[in-house]
């Protein structure tokens, strides 16, 4: 006995024209340390950029043509920490090209040199055991986010966020994580890419930075809160358990008429107007 055939869902649809998809694609977050960690890298064509920088070109889709979507999760505390990058490849500006947004990087800790891992954003600095000067932030990407803070004297920064630097410690003070960037791509403004706060051995709990950043510790030994999934958040700060980075998103917005509806990973659907909005949570295709 003979299976069914099975047609492809694109199969009958009305041939068009490559259609024009902006787009918000986000790393993944780095891990906190003692330091906040830095939010994943930020890209986009509708708004600004990751660093205050310009919209990018949006993607434009040709149709039968299946571009792969990778999806970077969060920095793990107790590994290297660091956030992992976002991707789309393939056929995106009617040839085949990639654009990636880089994950996070990890919160120093305390210790020689205590400082702030590199990545979209930077994580915060850690501070000297000896006491002798300030730990640095790492450094962001030009185009994707913003440097962590640094950490002195018992206390660490926060690390970097898509629109603003994480904040440096104050005496006794952890430094807050820096600010993320607000999109309408969806139709409703929503942050992505907030960096997360530090820590200092007084228990103060400095704030994640709005995007997702998770908080520093609440106190000695537990209570960081991870970044938020899905928004690139950086991890909060701990002196013990750091807590991990959120992951990643890519979110495309293209004219309903247009849209294939045929993708795999796990998605959200949803329309603004004349437009459907597709959410990428994990790793997966779109058919053009």
């Amino acid at each position: 006995m003979f299976g069914q055939a099975i047609i492809p869902a694109s199969v009958g649809r009305i041939p068009t024209a490559p259609y024009t998809a902006n787009f918000v694609l986000v790393g993944g977050g780095g891990a906190g340390s003692g330091a906040g960690g830095g939010a994943g890298g930020y890209k986009t064509s509708y708004g600004t950029s990751g660093g205050n920088t310009g919209a990018l070109t949006a993607f434009t889709f040709t149709m039968d043509q299946t571009v792969t979507v990778t999806i970077g999760n969060g920095g793990a505390w107790g590994g290297n920490g660091q956030g992992f990058d976002s991707s789309v490849s393939g056929n995106i500006y009617g040839f085949n090209s990639s654009i990636t947004s880089i994950g996070g990087g990890r919160g120093g800790a305390s210790g020689t040199p205590p400082i702030g891992y590199s990545g979209g954003s930077g994580g915060g600095g850690g501070f000297y055991d000896n006491g002798q000067g300030q730990g640095p932030g790492g450094s962001g990407t030009s185009g994707q986010g913003m440097s962590g803070g640094y950490g002195e004297r018992l206390a660490n920064g926060g690390g970097g966020g898509a629109s603003a630097n994480g904040a440096n410690c104050v005496p006794n003070s952890g430094g807050a994580g820096g600010a993320g960037m607000g999109s309408s791509i969806t139709g409703t403004t929503t942050y992505y890419a907030g960096g997360g706060g530090g820590v200092s051995w007084d228990a103060n709990r400095a704030a994640g930075g709005i995007g997702g950043g998770g908080q520093g510790s609440i106190n000695v030994t537990s209570g960081a809160t991870g970044g938020t999934a899905n928004t690139g958040g950086g991890g909060g700060g701990s002196w013990a358990l750091g807590a991990s980075g959120g992951s990643g998103v890519l979110i495309l917005r293209m004219p309903t008429a247009s849209y294939s509806g045929v993708h795999t990973g796990t998605t959200s659907v949803s329309t603004d107007g004349t437009f459907t909005i597709l959410k990428f949570l994990t790793s997966g295709t779109y058919l053009g």
